[in-house]
Formats: structure tokens, C-alpha cells, sequence
């Protein structure tokens, strides 16, 4: 599991909530603190951030994650990967005895730190220092921490790559002597292979699934632009619930699961991620009338069941079904507002040294299209394109 934060842009002004980050790509918005899944970015759990509360003398970490691990989290031996913002001794000691869960983090090794059971074992590195020892280089520590009557072993690890870097974990404590991890060189094509220990490689692996999830949601997100700032949040939620359902289905795809191996192929237009939200829109809509008439006790009662189209919501046809199903080339009237115009004339038949306002007013309008082609034409240009 990964915890960290997500950022819901949001513009409004007069929003308490909005924090600002400047290490996220949205540095304005409403923060999320987020628990995922480390190698699929299902998101177990969230909490929208609402300002600093008045909640005694507990830190934001410690509230965080006793909003976060709830129900079957707790006592299931999992792992949890957190960065800079959350990592401590404390927290890893009372995660492992009060929670049943272990810890890996990264932790800042800061200068002339204080020997204290709360702090890092070994203070940073100075500059001359660093630039002496290789990529690699690694020292190790095993503490037996306590928190109240809980009594926890802990392991503190400073690791050169590019810099040096600070990690605490409860968890593959030992030690490990041909662990190896590739990393990237500057200026070089291929990677460097760096010792390192167990505790890192399994940190490099998982610490990125909430930015795997940001980055699932936003490839097929249905946030709409709004002028209520509290829409953005409703619309992230929604967007949560669906990646979480893709992640299930991608589990049955793997699984070869029948219902689900229509969707495997997420290449084309559309893809399957995007037909597996059509179709499920389809099945919502049709249960909702399903449901509305056994209601009302007859069709005739719900009004906006009368309607031709209602429950027969149907998702495009994929380029392999269009091949095996062609529609006929005729004219079709189409009453949308949009492109009325013909768009073979525009292509064809108008200057592209022209702006595009100047070239629409050249071209016809028309109220007709192809209904195979899909495109708008009037009857010279279907004729000429379709001989």
C-alpha cells in the first residue's frame, strides 16, 4: 500500500480548502491524501484535506492514517509505503504494533541531527564526503524502539545514488549482500546496476501507485467544467469509482474471465477502457428504468421512459464490427448544430490561406450527412465522392 497526496485543480477563489504544493504538476487545488494499492493503484481509501483542525496535539500524519487504515486493512501484515511527509520512527513502531501493518519510507538525513530514539541514526553526509563514496555505498542500523508498552525492531538505512537518501522500514530487516537495483546515468544510454538493499528495491517498485492512479483517472476522467467548486470533488469521486472498477476488470482479463475479454484489447478507438465505461453506463441506464417502471407499476407512469431512446444506450462500434457490418452509403438528415456545413467542401473546395470562420462561409450549409461516412456533404459531393 502507498499513501500520499492528490490535487483536485480547482479555480474558484473562494475555496478555504485550496492549498497550495509547489512539487505537484497541479500546484493549486483541493489535497487529497490518498492510500492505494502498491501494484495496481486501487485505491483502498481517501480523505479531502479541510484545513488544520483543532484536534489537540496529534500530528496530520498520525490523523491521516488512522482515517485512512480502516476495516480489513488493519492486522493483514501489508506493507505501506510512504515518503518524506509521513516517515518517523513513531509511526513506524505504532503502525507495526497498533495496526499489524509494516512500514517502508524515505526520511531526509538532516545535519548534525540529535541523538535522540526519535530521530535518525546518522546525520547527513557532507558535501566532500558524499562526492568521495560511490553510487551504492550503504550503512545499516537495527534499533529496538518503543512507543508506550509496544516495543517494535527498526531498521534506519542511508543509501548513495544520485544523493544521499534516508530510509526507515519494519519491514525485510536483516541484512542482504547481492541486492542490486538498475538505475539511470546521466548522459548514458544504458542503466548502472547499484547495490542496494531489499528494503529499497521493494520501495522503488510500489511508492508510485497513487500518481499511477492520478494518471489512470485522468486518461479517462468525466469531470465537466463547472462553477461550483464542490462539483470538482463529486467528479473526482466518480472518477475514483471507476478506475477502481477497470482495475477489477483488468484482474478478470488477466484471470481470461469471459465477461471481461471483450475489453482486453486497449489499443483503437474506441479502446477497451472506454468501451468497458460505455457499456457500463448502458447497464446503469437500463436498470434505472427497469426500476423506475416496476415502481410505477407501468411504462405509461414514468415520463422520460416514453422516450424511443431511453434505455438503449449503446456504445460505437469498434473498426473490426464496422468491417463486418457496413452501413449503406446514403444521405441521412442530422439535426445537430454542430459542423453545419459541408465538410468536403471546406476541405476540398476552399483556400487554406483563409481563416477557418472564412472558410465555413464558403462552404454550403447543409443539414444532411453520409450515414456511414459520418460526415456532413451536400448532394454534389456525395455524388462525387461516392461513385
Amino acid at each position: 500500500m502507498t499513501i500520499d497526496e492528490s490535487m483536485i485543480k480547482c479555480k474558484s477563489r473562494f475555496v478555504n480548502w485550496k492549498q497550495y504544493m509547489p512539487l505537484k504538476p497541479t500546484k493549486h487545488g483541493v489535497k487529497v491524501f490518498v492510500l492505494a494499492c502498491g501494484s495496481t493503484g486501487y485505491v483502498y481509501n481517501y480523505d479531502v484535506y479541510q484545513g488544520r483542525q483543532s484536534s489537540g496535539s496529534a500530528s496530520v500524519m498520525e490523523l491521516v492514517l488512522t482515517t485512512l487504515i480502516t476495516g480489513n486493512l488493519k492486522d493483514s501484515g501489508r506493507i505501506l509505503y510512504t515518503d518524506n511527509y509521513y516517515t518517523s520512527i513513531a509511526l513506524a513502531v505504532t503502525l507495526l504494533c497498533v495496526y499489524g501493518i509494516y512500514l517502508v519510507g524515505t526520511y531526509s538525513p538532516k545535519k548534525n541531527a540529535k541523538k535522540a530514539d526519535d530521530s535518525f541514526p546518522y546525520s547527513k553526509l557532507t558535501a566532500s564526503d558524499a562526492k568521495i563514496v560511490d553510487r551504492g555505498w550503504m550503512r545499516r542500523a537495527t534499533n529496538l524502539c518503543t512507543a508506550g508498552l509496544h516495543k517494535a525492531k527498526v531498521q534506519c538505512i542511508c543509501w548513495k545514488d544520485s544523493k544521499v537518501c534516508g530510509f526507515i522500514s519494519t519491514a525485510f530487516v536483516g541484512y542482504c549482500e547481492s541486492s542490486e537495483v538498475l538505475r539511470s546515468v546521466k548522459g548514458a544510454y544504458k542503466s548502472l546496476k547499484v547495490k542496494a538493499h531489499d528494503t529499497i528495491i521493494a520501495y522503488l517498485r510500489c511508492y508510485g501507485a497513487v500518481d499511477r492512479a492520478d494518471k489512470g483517472m485522468g486518461e479517462q476522467t468525466i469531470s465537466v467544467r463547472a462553477s461550483r467548486w464542490c462539483m470538482r470533488i463529486v467528479f473526482w469521486a466518480f472518477d475514483v469509482v471507476l478506475w477502481n472498477m477497470w482495475v477489477i476488470a483488468v484482474f478478470f482479463m488477466e484471470d481470461k474471465d469471459p465477461r471481461y475479454m471483450a475489453y482486453k484489447s486497449n489499443q483503437g478507438v474506441p479502446n477497451g477502457r472506454y468501451r468497458f465505461q460505455l457499456d457500463l453506463a448502458d447497464q446503469l441506464v437500463t436498470y434505472a428504468l427497469e426500476s423506475a417502471i416496476a415502481e410505477a407499476g407501468s411504462k405509461e407512469r414514468v415520463r422520460w421512459a416514453n422516450n424511443k431512446k431511453a434505455g438503449q444506450f449503446k456504445s460505437p462500434k469498434t473498426p473490426a464490427e464496422k468491417v463486418a457490418s457496413p452501413t449503406r452509403h446514403e444521405l441521412v438528415r442530422h439535426d445537430s448544430k454542430s459542423y453545419r456545413y459541408c465538410q468536403l467542401c471546406y476541405r476540398n473546395k476552399t483556400s487554406t490561406a483563409l481563416s477557418k470562420a472564412e472558410r465555413r462561409k464558403q462552404s454550403p450549409k447543409v443539414d444532411y450527412k453520409c450515414a456511414a461516412c459520418d460526415v456532413r456533404m451536400c448532394d454534389q459531393c456525395f455524388a462525387e465522392s461516392h461513385k
